[in-house]
């Protein structure tokens, strides 16, 4: 079954990219309590931030080609699909190389929820894109604002 209300599809378009604001914010604010947590330095930290960065970027450059290629939702719920799993499975195994993995799994379902949740509003709102990307991106603000007292209950 195919959802075709246009207001739904585009109220869960806007909450994408505020898990996007909300999930980057915290990755980067986050470091000092899961540098804490998993007992490594600031070398090993600035990992974290590199390996979700290269995955954000490898995702954000080809989704561009993908999203082209196939609708634009379905690379949506992709991006959305792999930024849950990512982000759910940080801190279940005690192995920083293996939590790296997943913080590359976040880093590519952001690139995903960006390139397409932007090329989706695009395509909804042709006429008034500019207005509706602008309220695209206050989901993305507000959400940011919210991560601390989540990441707090996260890693700590």
């Amino acid at each position: 079954m195919m959802i075709t209300d246009r207001r739904l599809i585009s109220l869960f378009t806007f909450i994408s990219l505020g898990m996007l604001g909300f999930t980057f914010s915290f990755i980067g604010t986050g470091l000092p309590e899961i540098q804490n947590y998993f007992k490594i330095s600031v070398r090993d930290a600035g990992l974290i931030t590199t390996v979700v960065q290269l995955g954000y970027a490898v995702s954000a450059f080809l989704g561009g080609v993908v999203a082209d290629n196939i609708p634009r939702e379905r690379l949506l719920m992709a991006g959305c699909f792999l930024l849950f799993t990512g982000t759910l499975l940080l801190r279940l195994v005690d192995n920083f190389a293996i939590n790296l993995f997943f913080f590359a799994i976040t880093g590519i379902g952001l690139g995903a929820v960006l390139i397409s949740s932007n090329a989706l509003v695009v395509e909804l709102f042709p006429d008034r894109r500019g207005t509706f990307l602008n309220i695209h991106h206050i989901f993305f603000a507000v959400a940011s604002f919210l991560r601390k007292p989540v990441y707090r209950m996260v890693f700590s």
